[in-house]
């Protein structure tokens, strides 16, 4: 069974920015404090190598794990809704798209007021044209 690729409309796509864009600095802003809590938790990890306090550790481990959950829930979230998140830390999203009679994705960056380019499927960023 295959599973059917959303088709978006340059308007429905632009709907979904104002919540995508949400999402993507939320993701941001919570992967720099996971990327954060790791570097601490393996500086007092290493520092306290031979009597590690089991609470720190422990709690530290928590936070880590539940920040990781955190933004794989955000990624899952975003791909629920039809998009490609291509790169989360830039802020990169295709939307699945048909230009010409043929299959593009609409391509949008976080900071962009809205959709403004595209590029064909075996394309990436780079190969980005004005709509």
């Amino acid at each position: 069974m295959s599973v059917k690729m959303k088709i978006f409309t340059l308007e429905e796509a632009e709907r979904l920015l104002p919540i995508l864009e949400s999402l993507l600095k939320d993701f941001q802003m919570k992967y720099q404090k996971m990327e954060e809590s790791s570097v601490q938790w393996e500086l007092h990890h290493r520092r306290d190598t031979d009597h590690p306090p089991a609470n720190r550790t422990r709690k530290g481990r928590e936070e880590l794990t539940r920040l990781e959950q955190e933004v794989t829930d955000i990624i899952k979230l975003m791909n629920q809704v039809g998009c490609v998140v291509r790169d989360p830390h830039e802020g990169l999203i295709d939307f699945p798209s048909v230009r010409d009679k043929e299959p593009v994705y609409l391509c949008w960056k976080l900071g962009e007021d809205r959709i403004k380019f595209y590029h064909g499927v075996d394309q990436g960023f780079q190969g980005r044209k004005p709509l």
